[in-house]
This record gives structure tokens, sequence and C-alpha cells, in this order.
């Protein structure tokens, strides 16, 4: 999908969670969401809670966002044997980022 339709249509539900799982974070960056403490969603009320919810799944879009361009960065500057292979799989992130991105944008448009 072009970036302009996004902006206006946003994601099918399971193309965003297709995107996400296929940039998971790395261990060594602290961009996942955090889950609201159960003691913590007990006082609060149910607008409170959807509103977590959906900074949640925000967050972790962002994370994964993230994580594609760290990924291509590192793909691109690395100088590996099979560099087309590699840098078709660097765009591919890119690109994940971007639909991801654009999405976020639509959500809080």
């Amino acid at each position: 999908m072009k970036w302009n339709t996004l902006l206006k249509k946003g994601l099918e539900t399971d193309i965003r969670n297709q995107l996400v799982r296929r940039n998971p974070a790395p261990s060594n960056c602290a961009v996942q969401a955090p889950k609201l403490n159960p003691e913590a969603k007990m006082p609060a009320g149910d607008s409170a809670i959807k509103r977590d919810d959906r900074l949640f799944v925000i967050q972790n879009q962002i994370g994964a966002c993230l994580a594609a361009i760290g990924k291509s960065l590192t793909i691109l500057l690395s100088e590996e044997e099979n560099e087309r292979d590699k840098k078709l799989e660097a765009l591919e992130a890119l690109g994940d980022a971007g639909r991801l991105l654009c999405d976020v944008h639509h959500v809080q448009s």
C-alpha cells in the first residue's frame, strides 16, 4: 500500500500485527511497551484502561519501527557477502517501518 493511502485509512489489524511480529525489538534495547501493573488497573476507570491499552499497542508499534530501522542500518553498514539479499532485507524492514508509522499517524489523527 502507498503511504498516502495508509495515512488516510490505516492498516488492517492482521497486517499491523504481522509487521510488528516480523520486526521484534532486540533484547538489548528497551523499546517494548511496559504492561500496566494489575494493581494499578484495579482503581483505574474503564476509560483509563482503554487508553492504556491503546498506548500499549502504539508504543509496541513504534518499537517495531525502531527495530526495523536499526536492523536496516546494521545490514547496510555491514560488509558481508551476499549484499543483494541483505539490501533487499533492509529495504523490506524500512518499508515495514514506514507502513507502521503511517498507521500510527492515522490512528492518532
